[in-house]
């Protein structure tokens, strides 16, 4: 594949690709506003083109730096060159004045032994209250309903205080082993 061109659409990204229209969205409870919708686009857009490593990216929307830093690097890892990227410059570097709380976690959970221990791990070090497990549902279309299933599961037996599903409605062809090019990623990315 040559070339593959993404739109983006505030929390929706649609991808022109070889294997037609693909495309991927928050639906639900999401914070909607500038940083949401950029963080959403530049790891939408790494999930989007994991499956094929195109020569040629074209979006509708600036691709940062370190984006395409990380995307080089996902094509280096399968011994592929970095793509070229066709997309508007960068817009200003503005402040965000994010506030952040240095007593509090949250963790990417998918019900796997990763997000069990790392959930443990938070627990102990920010107690309980400070931390917040977050699921998105449907990033492995593979497995998507069986890891929500346990999540919630894990939620309750675990009794975590802080629970949050992100509903990602994927329409993409990222599945199976090859969601691993961009999947984590992609989580803390959304997670954030």
């Amino acid at each position: 594949m040559k070339t593959v061109s993404i739109l983006s659409e505030d929390l929706k990204l649609v991808m022109s690709g070889p294997a037609g229209r693909e495309s991927i969205a928050i639906e639900g409870e999401y914070q909607d506003g500038i940083l949401s919708h950029s963080v959403f686009s530049q790891v939408g857009l790494m999930h989007l083109v994991a499956p094929y490593l195109p020569e040629r990216i074209s979006a509708n929307f600036p691709v940062l730096g370190p984006m395409r830093q990380l995307i080089g690097a996902m094509y280096a890892s399968e011994k592929r060159r970095p793509p070229v990227f066709q997309a508007p410059e960068e817009i200003s570097k503005r402040p965000l004045g994010l506030k952040t709380d240095s007593g509090k976690a949250v963790v990417s959970y998918s019900a796997g032994k990763d997000s069990i221990w790392n959930m443990w791990w938070a627990q102990e070090k920010f107690g309980t209250g400070n931390v917040l497990a977050s699921h998105i549902s449907g990033l492995n279309r593979a497995n998507a309903s069986m890891e929500r299933k346990y999540a919630e599961r894990q939620r309750q037996e675990f009794g975590f205080e802080n629970f949050s599903v992100i509903n990602l409605r994927n329409g993409s062809q990222n599945r199976g082993y090859r969601v691993m090019r961009s999947r984590d990623i992609f989580l803390v990315g959304i997670t954030v």
